[in-house]
């Protein structure tokens, strides 16, 4: 009996169960080994996806450079770009339900061989980038180089090169990313400059000597950035100050070299201040521009501005570059490192300072100018201050009459006519005011009667003067100034 008893005990024995400790451990050992597995095997299915989908983006690519080798040499290029061709330069493709952006970049390369004629268009250098629209990230990419079958006519001489710069006006530093449009001529073109500001247009058309094709206008943009008007191109402002750098002719092999300035415009608050300090609150009339007896530009704008009290905030006037200036030579924003003159005329009457009799008038003048000291590019505002007098300086005006005509006698309207008085000497001094003439080409202006004026007119590329005027007892009623 015992026997049997022992035997049912070891029996038992061995059918113990599981204890809860050991049921928990064999949990978390099962935990740690799944979550490896699981990451291990997401990672796999993760690479195999980016492998498919680099697999389809380098098929994509290649099917792109194939198509382009198919195209005649004249026509590899794309249709914005430099060289000009057929091929579209962005497109999206769907593939196996995801979408891919194809981009594909054609430039010229320089690679003559030595002691040949550089042409600076050897062959062509193709780039076709893939990425997925999910993340724009990039999944295959194809460089390859395409060379004529056939030599350039005369070995490519009878072409010509044009090369730009774009620089920062104020910082004569160089501007990259710089989109520019080769317009007009036989050979349109478009790029965008690079870490220099430089841009290299080669294996162009020479220009005929006559016709629309004549010559090649140069366009520049760059988000924020304006282009100093005078590299704008031949209509802008006028014909005749289209300056070569963005209209220009080239003949057969001939290479041009020209730089193209562009400026983030800036904006003037001007504050006018009574003597005391405290803000003017009259009306007042604004002259903002660069003095046409500058002798470091007569190309910048003026214009007047007229209020009747200030503006909201601070400002009396915020005279603002990205409104612009007008003047005879069209609009232009406000431009960094070029010295304005202010010229404040204030007055708390109705008839203010455009009266001869008792005008209780204020003259006032200052400068402005944002440069990188200030903080340019940064810094695109400035504050200029100018204080009136304590009483008006002004008893006394004098209403004077200019007509201004071309050297044939033609009154001209929309001349623009400058007057200061930065004589010392004088009981009003620092006065700056500009006008522009109207239909029958006179401009009206009132001033103190004293000496030492000078009068500056424009008329587009034209220009005349009257200097060292004394209108204390001379009238000044019919002024004339001829600009040749």
């Amino acid at each position: 009996m015992k026997c049997i008893t022992k035997r049912l005990l070891r029996v038992v024995r061995r059918e113990a169960g599981v204890t809860l400790i050991e049921a928990i451990m064999a949990i978390v050992i099962f935990g740690i080994v799944s979550t490896s597995l699981i990451t291990v095997l997401s990672s796999a299915s993760a690479s195999d996806a980016l492998s498919r989908q680099r697999t389809i983006g380098l098929e994509l690519a290649q099917q792109q450079v194939e198509y382009i080798r198919q195209l005649s040499y004249a026509n590899v290029g794309t249709t914005t770009g430099n060289p000009t061709g057929v091929v579209t330069p962005s497109q999206t493709k769907l593939v196996a339900g995801l979408w891919y952006t194809l981009k594909t970049r054609i430039r010229w390369v320089n690679d003559p061989i030595p002691s040949s004629f550089a042409t600076g268009a050897n062959y062509k250098q193709i780039r076709v980038t893939i990425t997925r629209n999910t993340d724009n990230a990039q999944v295959a990419r194809v460089l390859t180089y395409l060379s004529s079958s056939t030599r350039a006519p005369y070995g490519g001489v009878n072409n010509a090169i044009i090369n730009v710069t774009t620089q920062d006006y104020a910082l004569k530093t160089a501007l990259q990313n710089v989109a520019v449009n080769l317009t007009d001529g036989p050979t349109p073109a478009n790029d965008v400059t690079d870490e220099t500001g430089l841009v290299t247009f080669p294996a162009l058309t020479a220009n005929p000597t006559s016709g629309n094709t004549s010559y090649y206008d140069i366009g520049t943009g760059l988000t924020n950035y304006q282009t100093l008007r005078e590299d704008i191109g031949p209509t802008t402002p006028s014909p005749s100050l289209a300056a070569n750098a963005a209209h220009v002719q080239i003949s057969p092999s001939q290479t041009i070299s020209t730089t193209i300035y562009l400026y983030q415009p800036v904006t003037f608050c001007i504050q006018i201040n009574n003597a005391d300090g405290s803000s003017y609150a009259g009306s007042a009339s604004v002259d903002v521009g660069e003095n046409l007896s500058s002798s470091s530009s007569l190309l910048r704008s003026a214009e007047e501005f007229t209020q009747s009290g200030p503006a909201s905030g601070s400002c009396y006037i915020n005279v603002t570059g990205t409104s612009e200036i007008s003047d005879d030579l069209g609009a232009e924003g406000l431009i960094p490192s070029v010295v304005y003159q202010l010229g404040v005329r204030a007055s708390t009457t109705t008839t203010g300072c455009s009266s001869t009799s008792s005008p209780s008038c204020y003259f006032a003048a200052a400068t402005a100018q944002l440069s990188a000291s200030d903080g340019y590019p940064n810094t695109l505002t400035k504050t200029i201050v100018v204080t009136l007098p304590a009483s008006p300086n002004v008893a006394t005006t004098k209403a004077c009459t200019v007509t201004v005509k071309n050297s044939g006698g033609t009154k001209l309207q929309n001349a623009r006519v400058d007057v200061d008085d930065w004589s010392n000497t004088v009981a009003v001094p620092n006065i700056y005011l500009t006008g522009m003439t109207g239909s029958v080409g006179t401009y009206t202006f009132y001033v103190p009667a004293q000496a030492h004026y000078d009068l500056y007119a424009r008329s587009g590329a034209l220009r005349g003067s009257l200097v060292n005027q004394d209108w204390t007892t001379n009238s000044c009623s019919a002024l004339a100034v001829t600009v040749s």
